[in-house]
């Protein structure tokens, strides 16, 4: 059984990877899922709408409950993590030893023009300043680093991703 979490910073491409691993693996595989969207399913709102609404803790709550009662699966799976899942909301300590955890990287100053692009102007992160968007990258790296293999995804194309998930599926066959 091979069961993967796809762990990284808002922006830094964990969706992009999981819907080329996808695409590359294809469903006989095994089951691809985006926690955010499981929550959003589950709760009938967007995880933007749902911390604006009842705060990050309630959602912090919510994501610990969809992530634990995801990963009780006995089948294969991708899982792509929200950008603060880690350490937020589970803290690495807390992932069972079995789940294989990618964490893909991108530098805090691309991460920064994502969320202040078209594409991240909605995302929950806006409502802070850069300096504290900062600390919480430093935090949640710090505790990504504990444990995790390492994807670089620093100034990488679609392409030179989708190439790296082909190499990551053919490892998973």
């Amino acid at each position: 059984m091979k069961q993967w979490l796809i762990a990284g910073l808002p922006g830094s491409g964990k969706s992009t990877l999981l819907t080329f691993l996808k695409e590359e693996l294809t469903s006989r595989w095994g089951e691809f899922e985006d926690l955010d969207l499981i929550i959003e399913s589950k709760m009938k709102k967007s995880c933007a709408d749902l911390i604006k609404v009842e705060g990050w803790e309630y959602f912090r709550d919510i994501e610990k409950k969809c992530f634990f009662d995801f990963i009780k699966k006995d089948s294969n799976f991708i899982l792509s993590l929200g950008g603060g899942t880690i350490p937020e909301a589970v803290l690495p300590k807390e992932i069972p030893n079995h789940l294989n955890v990618l964490w893909v990287q991108r530098k805090d100053e691309e991460i920064l023009l994502y969320l202040k692009s078209q594409k991240g102007l909605h995302h929950p992160l806006n409502q802070f300043s850069e300096s504290e968007m900062k600390q919480k990258f430093e935090y949640r790296t710090q505790a990504l680093n504990q444990c995790f293999d390492r994807i670089e995804k620093n100034a990488m194309t679609l392409k030179e991703l989708k190439k790296m998930a082909i190499a990551i599926a053919r490892d998973l066959r």
